[in-house]
C-alpha cells in the first residue's frame, strides 16, 4: 500500500488522508454507524459499513457491492493479503476465504481455542485478520471478560496456537507483516501497541 495514503473509520465516517495521516478528509457517500476497512493496496480495498461489503479497485473513486460469503453471520473483521487473495471473519467465528478479491468466497473452517473449544461472542470491528501467506496467519479478537486473545495459525487454519494480551475491551488493528497490534480500548480509552516477541 502507498504509504502516502491512508484510510481510517470515525465518529466523522469514513476518511482518507494522502499524506501519511498529516491530514485527514471525510468521503463522501461511505456513512455508517459500524465500519471495517482493508486494503491491499493504495488502490484495492474493501470496506464493510453497516454489515454490508463492498469493494474499490479505483483507490476509492467509486465502489461496488461484494456479496457476503454463503451462510455468513454478521461480519467481524476482514483483511486483504494482496489484490485477490482475502480473509472475511463473521462473528459466528467462521473463517472465510477468497482468490478472486471476494467475488467467491470458501470456508477454511472455523475459530477454535487451543483447547478445541469453538470461539463464541464476536462482535464486528472488535477482531483482527492477518495472513501473511497462505498458511501463517493470526486473528486477534475481544471477548469481553476473557481479554484479547490471539489465535496463530501455521498450517492454514487448521491448527492454532493462543496467547492471551492482558488488555480489556479494545479494538484490535493488525500490521501488515504482523508484528505489531494496536488497541484502542474502550472503556478508558487509550491506544496501546504491542509488539510480537514470539519465534
Amino acid at each position: 500500500m502507498d504509504v502516502q495514503t491512508a484510510w481510517g473509520c470515525g465518529g466523522r465516517g469514513v476518511e482518507v488522508s494522502t499524506d501519511s495521516g498529516q491530514t485527514w478528509q471525510r468521503v463522501e457517500g461511505l456513512v455508517g454507524s459500524s465500519c471495517i476497512l482493508a486494503f491491499a493496496d493504495a488502490e484495492t480495498g474493501w470496506i464493510v459499513l453497516d454489515g454490508e461489503l463492498k469493494a474499490t479497485t479505483v483507490g476509492g473513486t467509486t465502489w461496488e457491492d461484494l456479496a457476503l460469503p454463503e451462510d455468513a453471520s454478521e461480519v467481524a473483521a476482514i483483511s486483504r493479503r494482496t489484490v485477490e487473495d482475502g480473509y472475511l471473519l463473521d462473528t459466528d467465528s467462521g473463517l472465510h476465504v477468497t482468490q478472486d478479491g471476494g467475488k467467491t468466497w470458501s470456508l477454511m473452517g472455523t475459530l477454535k481455542r487451543e483447547d478445541g473449544s469453538a470461539v463464541t461472542g464476536l462482535l464486528p470491528a472488535q477482531a483482527a485478520v492477518r495472513f501473511l501467506d497462505a498458511d501463517h496467519g493470526m486473528v486477534v479478537f475481544d471477548l469481553g471478560k476473557s481479554g484479547m486473545t490471539v489465535l496463530r495459525t501455521r498450517d492454514g487454519g487448521q491448527t492454532w496456537k493462543e496467547e492471551s494480551l492482558s488488555i480489556d475491551w479494545a479494538a484490535p488493528y493488525l500490521s501488515r507483516d504482523g508484528m505489531f497490534v494496536t488497541l484502542v480500548t474502550v472503556m478508558d480509552p487509550e491506544i496501546v501497541v504491542l509488539q510480537y516477541q514470539g519465534e
